[in-house]
């Protein structure tokens, strides 16, 4: 049974926010692990893939796995981070001790994904991303969400920049190799984030952030 603290991450386009949380984790001198347990496996085209049959690669000091049916079997972590793609199982989800949901304004997703959270009755931290001011206002999105909803712990919101879709998709096709240039809405985001999981002191934290934006690692 892991004793590591695990972070999951589910809805849509949230992989490269798990690869850069887990790498500022990391630069925080945590044993720090990143599974992918999505459909989608974005994080295998983001992550050098050494060859041969390996069922984990590390990569800047962090173990990365993928498609581990028991999260809990992931031992010898100070912390795991798991990417479940866009509609986990929630047994699975129940496992996490924190937990952030990705998605974006579409009013179909946010209507599906409100009564998946009702259903899951856990603690979410929402991470609506693709944002655009003129198109609707964000306290609109937050009521869908938490209308009568008691499980949404907070809600954040990243308009759409072509610095983070840049990253987004580039780290796709040249590999994850740091954040340097990604907005400063992100930026508040994954600092937020840190400090949620974490309960560092901001020093350090943000310390552990500027090595990995740069690519580094503890």
């Amino acid at each position: 049974m892991s004793e590591a603290k695990i972070i999951g991450l589910f809805g849509v386009s949230q992989t490269d926010i798990s690869i850069y949380l887990t790498s500022i984790i990391q630069n925080m001198a945590f044993i720090t692990a990143h599974c992918d347990n999505s459909y989608e496996g974005a994080s295998e085209y983001c992550i050098p893939d050494p060859g041969g049959d390996l069922s984990v690669i590390n990569y800047k000091n962090v173990d990365y796995y993928r498609l581990v049916s028991d999260i809990s079997s992931i031992s010898g972590y100070d912390f795991v981070v798991v990417d479940f793609g866009v509609w986990p199982d929630m047994a699975a989800l129940r496992t996490c001790d924190e937990i952030f949901l990705c998605l974006d304004p579409s009013i179909s997703l946010l209507k599906k994904y409100k009564k998946y959270l009702t259903l899951l009755e856990r603690p979410v931290d929402v991470i609506v991303r693709g944002f655009l001011p003129d198109m609707v206002a964000s306290k609109k999105i937050e009521h869908i969400l938490t209308d009568e909803n008691p499980f949404v712990t907070s809600f954040s919101v990243l308009n759409l920049t072509e610095e983070d879709e840049v990253m987004r998709i580039g780290m796709q096709y040249g590999h994850y190799k740091g954040f340097t240039g990604i907005s400063r809405e992100m930026e508040k985001v994954l600092v937020g984030m840190c400090r949620r999981v974490t309960e560092k002191k901001d020093s350090v934290i943000l310390s552990a952030f500027r090595r990995a934006r740069k690519g580094e690692c503890a």
